[in-house]
């Protein structure tokens, strides 16, 4: 699909209206919106644009969106710094920004939130030591973490 019909002031308009109702979803990259423009056949000078409006106005701002992933993986849906790490990069932030905002993310903090997972999972009688491991390495927690916490967990649930 070309979006390069009109003068290149309708085209901007058409493809700042665009990503502001692909932005009222949910929060996104700037790598993100900037790949769905040219996806739709905008072209690079209206895309930077475009791209430079939204930050300018705070509608993208990656260091937010990368608190807010953080902020999220830590609380609701915790996960480990390897896994939150993996889903940053893969919406294309800077693995620079990535790191100094993990870096937050102490290894205390990281085998807290894998304890507090495997507690969760004994309430649910999931206390087969295989599986906790497969889930909290999966959830991107650090072999070394898990490894400990499953070795405190066997000491205080024992089979």
């Amino acid at each position: 699909m070309m979006n390069n019909r009109g003068n290149k002031d309708e085209r901007f308009a058409a493809a700042k209206e665009y990503s502001l109702k692909y932005l009222s979803y949910r929060p996104r990259t700037a790598w993100e919106v900037r790949k769905k423009l040219l996806g739709r056949g905008y072209d690079d000078e209206i895309v930077n644009r475009v791209v430079d409006f939204l930050a300018e106005y705070k509608f993208l701002d990656d260091d937010s969106f990368i608190e807010m992933w953080i902020r999220s993986r830590t609380r609701e849906k915790p996960s480990g710094r390897r896994r939150i790490y993996a889903e940053l990069a893969e919406k294309g932030l800077d693995r620079g920004i990535i790191d100094r905002h993990l870096a937050k993310i102490t290894p205390q903090k990281e085998q807290e939130m894998a304890e507090a997972l495997v507690q969760k999972k004994c309430l649910k009688n999931i206390t087969d030591y295989k599986r906790l491991r497969g889930f909290l390495l999966r959830r991107g927690f650090d072999p070394e973490i898990v490894n400990e916490v499953l070795t405190k967990f066997t000491k205080n649930y024992p089979d």
